[in-house]
């Protein structure tokens, strides 16, 4: 439907068009926000894609200071305008996605009304997660603009179809993923925030026949009247918000010659309801929803040290022990300082589903770790990728006065196993430029094949990042040829994948034959990486199979992704 942040959005129409806020639609957000804390601040709201002001007013009377933000020049010129009265509202020109101008944790509530289908998705909640304070909110609200006509009942599959069509421009713009958006009245953000691990999560919704597939998981509350919008409609007001539709607007401006869309769909609504009057007051329902996550929960644990009087146990213990990032303060393992370039190239060369593939700061700080606490000197590496794992081992060995370069056998420090020639090559010139290239070694072609041809070598960390389906060979191999040096280590990553998930609580090994529990999987990373089913069931079987084999014992830490540490009983 509309976006308020649209460049060529001419304002004065949709100031005057649009549906208004409900008043009581900013007091239950703030109600949602002080639910479990009633002196939870209010000093700043944030209303994102804020087109004309129009619900930065609305925030305008609970919150110290509202900031709203808007891509486009001429709605922030409209909005400033309208808001003369509200002097505490700042209007600042930003993508919603980039806040740059907005500290970090800094803000108490943010809110989007009908404009999250214009943002990227992953983007848009990671700067939510940066600027949001502990146990800050976020409110996503909106509605779809298909139209329930209270005395006109016969219009409503009329105003769907032209709806459908406005949205089938908007298609066409590219913006095919926001039209569903739009369609689904942003279920996608409630998916997504659920998996991000937000909680106190709320989704409502009206009416209850808005939601086709609701989450099991996550059913919505259904609200008994409006909770977003209201609408003082005539014809010639409807007329004028169908104007204010992004794919209607585009379609203007491509062909002026041809007759509006909005003035199509009008004439047939008036049609069939027999009006003739364009100012006829009109009773019209939108299907809408608010979802209302809180309590961030990320492993961001850079929080300033003056806010965690406010935070929650869970925040609490959070700013002490990360999942996934790493406070700078509190950790000693550095990290390399080419390492966040590395991330940004892997992401921009190979997608960022796939960037997930290399390891995290923080975990590569834990691989930091190991390599101290083991006194390591050799390290072998099943699945090079782009090299960040190679890169903090060998960081970790030239901090511990591990020398470079071959020995007298030939060997580097690091022997790293890849398939991918690709990989490899991106691999070596991202080791040049961490200065370590002269600690390791990369063999391209089958793992299983190289890494049996090591044997007679023996190494300290034998670490295991490759197709998950051939881990209990990698495992055999090692195990089987001695290649663990006395008090080494194997390190199996990826042994919690979303894909195992649905095998949790089954003993022994499993075949095709047995079904996995119904679980929410698979997940968007899932799928970015290709993990199926059958992994899922490679990796229980590894499991298990390492967890019952007298040769050795095995700890799995819920870190990331799951870590298996894995050491052997005679070595």
């Amino acid at each position: 439907m509309a976006t308020p942040s649209h460049p060529q959005y001419e304002a004065a129409n949709y100031q005057a068009c649009r549906p208004r806020y409900k008043a009581s639609l900013a007091d239950a957000i703030v109600a949602y926000h002080q639910q479990d804390n009633p002196e939870a601040a209010t000093d700043l709201g944030v209303d994102v894609a804020t087109g004309t002001g129009i619900f930065a007013r609305r925030l305008a009377a609970r919150f110290t200071k509202v900031i709203g933000t808007d891509i486009s020049a001429s709605m922030l010129e409209a909005a400033r305008a309208a808001s003369s009265e509200h002097p505490n509202i700042e209007y600042i020109e930003a993508a919603s996605e980039h806040l740059a101008a907005i500290n970090d944790h800094s803000v108490d509530v943010l809110t989007a009304a009908t404009s999250a289908h214009w943002f990227d998705p992953e983007k848009f909640i990671s700067e939510v997660q940066r600027v949001l304070k502990p146990n800050g909110t976020l409110a996503i609200v909106g509605y779809n603009g298909f139209l329930h006509f209270v005395d006109y009942p016969q219009c409503d599959k009329v105003s769907v179809s032209h709806c459908i069509g406005f949205n089938k421009l908007m298609s066409d713009l590219g913006q095919d993923a926001g039209y569903k958006m739009v369609a689904n009245v942003y279920q996608t953000y409630h998916q997504l925030l659920a998996r991000a691990k937000w909680t106190g999560i709320q989704r409502r919704i009206y009416p209850g026949t808005i939601e086709d597939e609701p989450l099991p998981d996550a059913p919505p509350i259904v609200s008994p009247e409006p909770v977003v919008v209201e609408f003082e409609a005539t014809w010639r007001k409807l007329r004028g918000f169908y104007q204010t539709a992004s794919g209607v607007v585009k379609y203007v401006q491509s062909h002026p010659n041809e007759e509006n869309p909005a003035d199509v769909a009008v004439r047939d609504l008036m049609a069939t309801a027999g009006a003739t009057d364009l100012d006829e007051k009109l009773r019209v329902q939108f299907g809408e929803s608010m979802s209302l996550p809180s309590y961030y929960t990320s492993s961001e644990t850079t929080i300033p040290v003056d806010q965690l009087k406010d935070a929650s146990p869970e925040h609490l213990r959070l700013y002490y022990a990360a999942q996934v990032s790493v406070n700078p303060n509190l950790s000693t393992p550095s990290i390399p300082a080419s390492i966040p370039k590395l991330y940004t190239d892997t992401q921009a060369t190979e997608g960022k589903h796939m960037a997930l593939m290399a390891v995290s700061e923080y975990q590569g700080m834990l691989q930091n770790f190991f390599v101290g606490l083991l006194n390591a000197k050799r390290i072998v590496e099943v699945g090079t990728f782009t090299g960040a794992s190679a890169i903090f081992f060998a960081n970790a060995l030239k901090r511990n006065g591990v020398a470079g370069g071959p020995d007298a056998n030939g060997n580097k420090p690091i022997i790293s196993l890849d398939i991918s020639e690709k990989f490899a090559d991106i691999a070596r010139k991202n080791f040049v430029a961490a200065g370590v290239d002269d600690y390791i070694d990369v063999i391209v072609g089958d793992a299983r094949e190289n890494l049996a041809s090591l044997a007679g070598q023996t190494f300290d960390i034998a670490f295991i990042d490759a197709d998950k389906p051939s881990y209990e060979a990698y495992y055999n191999t090692v195990v089987e040829n001695k290649m663990l040096a006395k008090g080494g280590l194997i390190i199996a990553d990826n042994t919690a994948f979303d894909c195992v998930t649905p095998f949790i609580g089954t003993q022994g090994p499993i075949g095709d034959d047995v079904a996995p529990l119904k679980v929410s999987f698979p997940t968007e990373m899932a799928i970015g990486l290709g993990l199926s089913e059958a992994i899922g069931r490679a990796l229980h079987n590894f499991n298990e199979y390492v967890r019952k084999d007298p040769r050795s014992e095995v700890l799995m830490l819920p870190l990331f992704t799951g870590i298996s540490l894995i050491r052997l009983l005679d070595a």
